[in-house]
């Protein structure tokens, strides 16, 4: 029930490619992207695999929910990255997209400090993070930052989901 037939695996490679290059130029991924991208993966669920598809993409949709829901509501991501891991849910069900999820955090921790060293905040973010570590507490993130302080983290859930496919379709790949 992965995208990886020579119909759906363009369309979801253009839906991540499409989301990526909105957050990327914009910042943000807009709704009507990730609910086409979400509408699209359950149709090709439906016509590949009927109720039975249906059903996986709305329970990854459900758990990639219940898997993004803290860090969205503490601010760690925007509206438009977690509604794309919701949709990643529903193309790649709910293990995938958890392990889409957990790869996505740690490229996107990456990505993190790529930019905080780009803007010459590195030393900033690195205290902070130290701080966090020490006290178990989490750093606070500002809801107002400026947009070139966002992270693109529709890139990173790509990457990760790319990531996920690539290691279903060729098991034992990374190790």
């Amino acid at each position: 029930m992965l995208p990886t037939d020579a119909v759906f695996g363009p369309v979801f490679a253009a839906g991540l490619c499409a989301a990526s290059v909105s957050d990327l130029l914009h910042r943000r991924v807009p709704n009507t992207l990730n609910f086409a991208f979400a509408g699209l993966g359950l149709a090709g669920q439906a016509l590949a695999f009927g109720a039975q598809g249906v059903a996986f993409g709305v329970l990854g949709l459900f758990v990639a929910l219940a898997v993004v829901l803290l860090p969205f509501a503490l601010g760690v991501y925007r509206g438009g990255d977690a509604k794309l891991v919701m949709a990643l849910g529903v193309w790649l069900g709910a293990e995938r997209v958890v392990w889409t999820f957990l790869a996505g955090a740690v490229l996107g921790g990456a990505l993190a400090l790529f930019v905080a060293w780009r803007r010459g905040t590195l030393g900033g973010t690195l205290a902070r993070l130290r701080t966090a570590a020490a006290t178990r507490a989490l750093p606070h993130v500002e809801a107002e930052r400026p947009l070139t302080a966002h992270v693109p983290m529709a890139l990173a859930f790509a990457a990760g989901a790319a990531l996920s496919v690539y290691t279903a379709v060729h098991p034992g790949a990374l190790l």
